[in-house]
């Protein structure tokens, strides 16, 4: 499903039938590895390790002006680490003039 599937931001929930957040989130990130994304939960302080995935946590419930700052946040992340991925692949073959 998610290959099949062009998307800007990936929105969820930390609790849903069949997939938690976290693991929606890992799927996403080996398909989509520059995709901001954001779980929401009722309890972020139950939620186990993610810094790796580099995602942004959202508590719930929150208003939009919030969530919007969230969004905003996850997406400035990983526009950040994309210049910085390419500013290091792109120095490394460069010749001293």
């Amino acid at each position: 499903m998610l290959r099949s599937t062009s998307m800007d931001v990936l929105i969820t929930d930390q609790t849903m039938p069949g997939v938690t957040g976290l693991e929606l989130a890992l799927a996403a990130r080996k398909v989509y590895p520059d995709l901001p994304i954001v779980i929401m939960s009722g309890y972020l302080d139950r939620l186990p390790q993610h810094d790796e995935l580099g995602v942004q946590t959202a508590p719930k419930p929150i208003r939009g002006a919030a969530l919007v700052e969230i969004v905003t946040r996850a997406v400035q992340a990983q526009l950040a680490m994309r210049t910085s991925s390419n500013e290091s692949s792109s120095g490394s073959g460069e010749a001293a003039a």
